[in-house]
């Protein structure tokens, strides 16, 4: 065998070294995630042998992408003519230096990709590069505080020396050492041209038309199972396709707004303008006209239900001065955030959009119809957003004010206005927030404008800041607690118990003060807390929020009743509050009233982007290609069910995420009529 093809031979064997390298790198963070979660997680899993099959060609085909240049540069240099030894050796130094830096990449990867499992339950995904938008101090000083962060920045330290020095060793050996294999220059052509073409195939993962994409990710019901399938490159990349295609919009068809209007209202649209019939309006009120409330809405930062219940130590034991207000006024505890996290959260429930870049995309400047705070200002409303975190964040001191808040007060402003705020990287201390809002009730006179003012607090956020004020938790912490923890330290407790209390104070100061008469509170959470850990017959305790109304005597409805023990999401907030402040108010038709019991059928259900609620059935809408789970609510836990998708109701509810993103690309791109197409 000649040495240019000794050569290419070598290449290949160094490349199957790092490939047996990077399967064990990547199998070795599925079997911590294995360990982590308990096998009962995987518990009567089917299709287990697809899925580590699956997960095996994803291993094989991202080192071997990853080296594919270093491939080609081995095989430039075997076709040129002579014997460029300097030109070889720096080829075989590359491909060395490579085959570290693969290494390295899947080991930062993976045990990065552990931590952002156990942390959101779910594989990298377009959050990470939506959440480079924080910037780097807020991201950073999240993530170190997390309780495997130092552990697996040791780990990712001396496995990179470890196998590093391996894959140097193995490429030193072998460039030095020769192949004593008698091939004829035929013959080992057509053995190289065979290697490329296996090479080739291994790299696509299959040998059909269809190479592996992110389609295979899912190959069974269990999300967990699901969850082990990509390593954490493939799951970066995915995340960034997901990420870029976000920030695309088309033109909204006249024809899909249509079809979408009738498939979920049950009627067809009128001959005119369909995205006006997407709206309706509240009762007519003398009272409501002549007198209209204020509003506080507060979106809580990670203000989950499951640390609110008895499991954490009694009932309502974590929600400190807030306690007796839930247990006396409105309170639903089977109610569902509609994301996992605040952006989208916030930006679903004021603007009705599912946009997750809007507020600092391109379209940042167009106002939206759908927005809440333009239907309170159309009202007659003086609209305020108070943040405890940084008005540059997101960039959302400059976008809420360009969809209907006149004035927006984040951290910066508080400092000025209490120079005894503490700051963090996020922000300040939500007892500030709540100072400031109880100071704008008090300061309106008689003859001004009504208020609405949207509170968003951040405290209970990593790297969960305690304030010097603040107290830590006063109830036990069991070892039931202690067990859901999981990667989140004690001290999110804290934050978690120090945001109720303020919060349950600033309504006993409402309620005592002149104000309480005629101010309506609304309380819910952005999302749940990132991180509990729940067994798979409990997830919807994972992600459910709290939420609470208090609603002054003079403004309850006649009539009204609640359904407080109904599924209800972050969708029907809004229009509670339309109906409960306004009278013959024109709003987005896209939740219900839920202090009435004649809700419109095609509203009931709760609608988060990773499952629906009907009723007590519970539709797993996250699963694109595979067949769809569906469960049973029994005494609040998930039992198995048969598939019920063929359910007119769910087939119509299912429409809500396409309505939002029709609504949003009618707003920011436009309509295309069919006969234009």
């Amino acid at each position: 065998m000649n040495s240019k093809l000794q050569q290419l031979f070598k290449v290949y064997v160094l490349i199957s070294v790092v490939t047996l390298i990077g399967i064990f790198v990547f199998f070795s963070s599925r079997a911590v995630l294995v360990f982590v979660f308990g096998l009962d997680s995987f518990a009567g899993s089917e299709n287990v042998g697809a899925a580590m099959l699956t997960a095996l060609r994803f291993d094989i085909a991202v080192v071997l992408r990853a080296y594919f240049l270093g491939l080609l540069l081995t095989i430039f240099v075997v076709f040129l003519p002579g014997e460029p030894r300097r030109l070889s050796h720096a080829v075989w130094k590359f491909n060395s230096v490579l085959g570290v830096l693969i290494i390295l990449i899947a080991l930062s990867l993976s045990f990065s990709n552990i931590s952002y499992v156990q942390f959101f339950d779910r594989p990298f995904d377009s959050f990470v590069f939506h959440g480079l938008a924080y910037g780097t101090d807020q991201v950073l000083e999240s993530v170190v505080v997390l309780r495997d962060f130092f552990p697996a920045l040791v780990g990712i330290l001396v496995f990179s020396v470890l196998l590093g020095f391996v894959v140097l060793r193995v490429a030193k050996r072998l460039e030095s050492s020769s192949f004593q294999i008698n091939l004829s220059r035929i013959t080992g052509s057509v053995l190289s041209i065979a290697l490329f073409v296996l090479y080739v195939a291994l790299a696509r993962g299959a040998l059909t038309t269809f190479p592996l994409s992110q389609k295979h990710l899912w190959v069974s019901t269990n999300v967990a199972l699901n969850n082990l399938i990509p390593n954490g490159p493939i799951a970066l990349h995915y995340a960034y396709q997901t990420y870029r295609a976000s920030n695309v919009l088309e033109e909204a068809s006249e024809k899909a707004g249509r079809a979408l209007f009738e498939n979920f209202y049950g009627r067809a649209p009128s001959s005119g303008d369909v995205f006006e019939q997407f709206f309706t309006e509240t009762r007519q009120s003398d009272q409501l006209a002549s007198k209209p409330p204020h509003v506080v809405l507060n979106l809580v930062e990670s203000m989950g239900q499951g640390l609110l219940s008895s499991a954490a130590g009694g009932d309502l034991a974590m929600a400190g001065a807030l306690a007796p207000h839930f247990l006396g006024d409105i309170y639903f505890e089977d109610f569902l955030p509609a994301h996992n996290n605040t952006q989208l959260s916030t930006l679903g429930m004021l603007l009705n959009t599912e946009y997750q870049a809007i507020s600092y995309s391109g379209h940042q400047y167009v106002p939206l119809e759908t927005s809440a705070p333009m239907v309170f200002k159309e009202a007659g409303y003086e609209t305020v957003f108070v943040y405890t975190g940084f008005e540059g964040i997101k960039n959302r001191g400059n976008y809420y004010r360009r969809q209907g808040f006149d004035r927006f007060i984040g951290a910066n402003q508080l400092k000025i206005d209490y120079p005894e705020m503490a700051l963090t990287v996020w922000g300040g201390e939500d007892r500030f927030v709540f100072r400031k809002v109880l100071e704008l009730l008090n300061s309106r006179g008689s003859d001004d404008r009504p208020l609405l003012i949207v509170v968003l607090t951040v405290t209970n956020h990593p790297p969960y800041t305690l304030p010097d004020h603040g107290v830590s938790v006063p109830v036990a912490i069991d070892s039931n607690l202690e067990a859901k923890l999981g990667n989140l330290p004690k001290a999110s407790l804290d934050t978690f118990f120090y945001t109720n209390n303020e919060l349950g104070l600033f309504l006993d100061d409402i309620k005592t003060q002149g104000v309480g008469a005629s101010t309506i509170v609304a309380i819910t959470g952005d999302h749940s807390i990132r991180g509990l850990r729940y067994p798979p017959e409990q997830m919807l305790s994972q992600i459910t929020v709290p939420l609470y109304f208090y609603v002054p005597e003079d403004y309850r409805p006649p009539g009204a009743a609640p359904q407080v023990n109904e599924w209800a999401s972050h969708k029907d907030v809004m229009p509670t509050l339309y109906h409960l402040a306004l009278s013959q108010a024109r709003y987005p038709n896209l939740g219900r009233n839920l202090m009435t019991a004649d809700s419109s059928e095609h509203h009931a259900f709760a609608y988060h982007d990773n499952y629906l609620v009907l009723d007590d059935h519970v539709y797993d809408l996250a699963r694109k290609d595979v067949r769809r789970s569906t469960w049973q609510l029994q005494d609040g836990e998930l039992v198995r069910s048969d598939d019920h998708a063929s359910n007119p109701r769910f087939r119509s509810a299912r429409l809500y995420p396409k309505i939002l993103d029709w609504l949003t690309r009618y707003q920011l791109a436009g309509m295309v009529l069919d006969s234009d197409r």
